[in-house]
């Protein structure tokens, strides 16, 4: 079976890159020809013209944020009214991803939710990672589409490090809908919080959120305004006590930097929503409702911190059930029959 992947273009931009695509191609290459991986594109999904006659399916991702890149708009309306019905015609399968239940994103919302509520009707398969989303999805009355399955995990090198000097540690890109604004606001005013050994490490996307991040950092919080390479990433998560996710659950609903912290076995705060209400759900995470749990929540963990306080066993059974080529089977079980 021939596919074509959308978005093949974030590898162009240094820094922005998403190792989703990359880890989904690997994982389904097997019974799977994508035909342009190896092809980045500057066209958006217009680059699909190319492979109007070859492909056999279309997997979608993030793809309701057409209208914020440039004459996005007019994509959308040529892919919608133009392309999609000629792929149909040829028999052609839609497979979108619901990575999140809005965009992160505020501006084009009109447009974006259009796109979103036709992407529940012109897809043949829509996977998601997330209770919520399967919730959605049923909701919708799409159920027949669905595919669920949990973020696959990569099993990472676990580093046994017994200096742990990082009391919170949060990493990834850094973007106002992640909401680390807000629990700087709560160190600034919190001695809970203020008693902490504070490292956050991601790129600031925005210039505008990189300098209010910059206005609230206090004297117990580091700031690393860049992406970790893998080893110095290994290196933060095994001297961290905690890995804090301060997301807006507004619009969440799975994450990859969860997935790959829980890889690593590090105790994770996140917020009660999403993938991340899934695994406190499944005994592997703690969670919090609203922001201003987070302070106690931390404390209670780090009052008589050891690794004990998730159960290894069942994050490593939880990791071998949920791994990308456990991913690829139940997707290829659905789509190749």
């Amino acid at each position: 079976m021939k596919a074509y992947i959308y978005p093949i273009t974030a590898r162009l931009k240094t820094g922005l890159h998403n190792p989703y695509l990359d880890n989904f191609v690997a994982s389904s290459s097997s019974t799977i020809d994508f035909l342009n991986y190896d092809a980045p594109s500057n066209m958006g999904i217009l680059d699909l013209w190319k492979y109007l006659l070859k492909v056999d399916i279309l997997f979608l991702n993030w793809i309701e944020n057409l209208p914020d890149k440039k004459l996005g708009k007019i994509q959308w309306k040529l892919f919608r009214y133009v392309i999609l019905p000629f792929l149909k015609f040829r028999g052609v399968k839609v497979c979108w991803t619901l990575h999140n239940k809005l965009s992160h994103d505020k501006k084009n919302t009109t447009f974006k939710k259009k796109i979103f509520d036709e992407l529940f009707s012109i897809s043949d398969y829509i996977i998601t990672h997330a209770g919520d989303g399967k919730q959605l999805i049923q909701r919708r009355g799409f159920s027949n589409k669905l595919i669920f399955f949990h973020h696959p995990v990569n099993e990472r090198n676990r580093v046994t490090n017994n200096n742990k000097e990082i009391d919170i540690f949060i990493w990834g890109s850094i973007a106002p809908y992640k909401a680390i604004d807000v629990f700087l606001d709560q160190v600034l005013i919190n001695p809970l919080l203020r008693k902490f050994n504070i490292l956050i490490a991601g790129k600031i996307i925005d210039e505008k959120y990189k300098t209010l991040i910059e206005t609230k950092l206090s004297s117990n919080v580091k700031l690393i305004n860049r992406f970790l390479s893998n080893k110095e990433l290994e290196e933060n998560l095994s001297k961290s006590k905690i890995t804090l996710f301060t997301y807006n659950k507004a619009s969440i609903l799975s994450s990859g930097a969860l997935s790959d912290s829980i890889g690593y076995g590090n105790v994770v705060v996140g917020p009660d929503s999403g993938a991340f209400k899934d695994l406190k759900e499944e005994k592997l995470i703690y969670t919090f409702k609203k922001t201003d749990q987070i302070p106690k929540l931390c404390e209670q963990i780090l009052s008589d911190f050891n690794q004990s306080v998730i159960d290894e066993i069942l994050v490593s059974e939880y990791i071998l059930k949920h791994s990308w080529s456990q991913f690829s089977k139940v997707v290829n079980e659905k789509i190749l029959n």
